[in-house]
């Protein structure tokens, strides 16, 4: 039986990554160039690590075959599994909190990447991506993350800022999109959103291409994954 996650953990990790950077301002400002340079390191391979990531998320422990689904539109693009729901550790993982369950045995899991590592791989074409699971759903914002730390701006730690680390400070989803309704009616139990941030075609483009023109040999090397649709 899948047991919902509350809301409240989503404050509570905001509060906790808050008293952190109230504790160290220097480790507020590595947070932001953190997040930078992942999104430069990981630039052309973000298909690759998403594709790598649900392939290491994944377990042969169940007989459903582990599936994952692009979906790539004019405003957005998502990437949605078969593996099993976020559960808390999950979600502080993605938020940076800790590191995720990713190298845990048995049930299929669903998150990307160890200490949300992967999962900041998709700053490269967002700022504010958005994970849906069946326990929880909650999103991330570049100007929600500045708001969230003005408490320390007003405290006198800090002095004004233009960025703040955007995967440390989650916010609810209360209406579900139509296409996470869709897709959980095709069996996917996590499925994460990214709007694209820049304007025109380039950027899709770009994606569009990348995944047409995805190497069968990519595929070779995966383990868990038995379908990418």
């Amino acid at each position: 039986m899948t047991t919902e996650i509350s809301d409240d953990l989503l404050a509570k990790i905001r509060t906790e990554n808050l008293n952190v950077y109230r504790a160290s301002v220097q480790r507020l400002k590595e947070d932001v160039g953190q997040e930078s340079q992942i999104a430069q390191d990981y630039r052309g391979r973000l298909i690759y690590e998403l594709l790598q990531n649900a392939d290491d998320a994944m377990s042969s422990a169940s007989s459903e075959p582990a599936h994952i689904v692009f979906v790539l539109d004019n405003e957005d693009l998502w990437v949605a599994n078969s593996g099993r729901p976020l559960n808390e550790g999950d979600v502080r993982g993605l938020c940076g909190i800790s590191a995720s369950s990713k190298g845990q045995s048995g049930n299929r899991r669903a998150s990307i990447g160890h200490k949300g590592m992967g999962f900041k791989s998709v700053l490269e074409i967002t700022d504010a991506p958005e994970v849906y699971s069946t326990t929880i759903a909650f999103r991330f914002g570049a100007a929600e993350a500045v708001r969230a730390v003005k408490e320390l701006i007003d405290e006198g730690k800090i002095d004004t800022v233009k960025r703040a680390p955007i995967t440390r400070f989650p916010w609810p989803i209360e209406n579900e999109p139509e296409m996470w309704r869709t897709l959980l009616a095709q069996g996917m139990r996590t499925a994460f959103r990214f709007p694209l941030s820049k304007t025109g075609t380039e950027q899709r483009d770009k994606l569009a291409t990348a995944l047409r023109q995805l190497p069968v040999t990519s595929l070779v090397f995966l383990k868990h994954l038995s379908r990418v649709q």
